[in-house]
């Protein structure tokens, strides 16, 4: 009988602790990168507005830019004022 290797703990595939993968990381007042975007709403240097599957996350700021948008993954830069999530009927 041959012997079992033991998986090590914490190898095991990663999960994301939020529903339907999406998430929001901010880093610092520089960059916020969104997972779960499915299309870009509002684009102005002032405001970046992305659809997601269950709300409509809001960044605000200045000199905003999307950097980069692929498989539902949104990276902006610019100086960031707020991040927020709202109804996807507001629109400034």
């Amino acid at each position: 009988m041959a012997k079992e290797k033991k998986k090590a703990r914490g190898t095991g595939e990663l999960r994301s602790v939020f529903p339907y993968h999406e998430s929001v990381t901010v880093w610092g007042r520089e960059r916020v990168t969104a997972q779960g975007c499915r299309r870009i709403l509002t684009y102005t240097a002032t405001c970046i507005r992305l659809k997601r599957r269950h709300a409509v996350l809001a960044v605000r700021g200045r000199d905003l830019v999307c950097v980069s948008f692929s498989c539902g993954c949104a990276t902006l830069t610019g100086t960031i004022l707020s991040v927020s999530f709202e109804d996807e009927e507001v629109c400034e």
